[in-house]
């Protein structure tokens, strides 16, 4: 009986890794390499998921001066737990009277979970026009939304903990 539940729970936890959600507001940092006007920069995805279809917006900022801001619009595809998006189009930008451009990134995010944090971290490449731009790594998180969970993850964190 103990070894036909640890592999019902495995099943399970099989299940909920593939069925993973990503929508949501992810905040955190992107970094740029040098030839960057920055090296650090404020940057956040709004993700809405529809199976593993994703569209939404990213937004960046400088951090020491958020009225220097750029909005795009991007769109993706979660495959396992790998994010693949691009940027389409600026959708809002101001540039606080600074001499500059935003570049249209695109890359791969990989998703990993702990116990209270979603973590999407991975590369990123753009273009500015006809031109590249510095590449750089990108670090978002988001808190975990227990509620979303429903019973059977519930079921699945108490067995887990052994409070069956």
């Amino acid at each position: 009986m103990k070894k036909s539940s640890i592999f019902i729970l495995f099943l399970l936890s099989v299940y909920f890794a593939q069925s993973q959600d990503i929508s949501g507001e992810w905040t955190g940092t992107l970094y740029q390499e040098a030839g960057g006007v920055r090296y650090e920069y404020s940057f956040e995805m709004n993700l809405q998921q529809v199976g593993n279809k994703i569209t939404g917006t990213s937004e960046i900022r400088f951090l020491d001066n958020k009225n220097v801001y750029g909005k795009m619009k991007l769109s993706g595809k979660l495959i396992k737990k790998s994010f693949i998006f691009e940027e389409s189009e600026i959708l809002k930008e101001n540039f606080d009277g600074q001499t500059m451009s935003w570049c249209i990134k695109r890359g791969t995010l990989y998703y990993s979970q702990g116990s209270e944090m979603a973590v999407l971290q991975g590369d990123w490449t753009g273009t500015i026009g006809r031109g590249t731009c510095s590449p750089g790594t990108i670090t978002l998180q988001r808190k975990i939304n227990q509620n979303k969970l429903g019973k059977s993850g519930k079921k699945l964190k108490e067995a887990a903990r052994g409070n069956n």
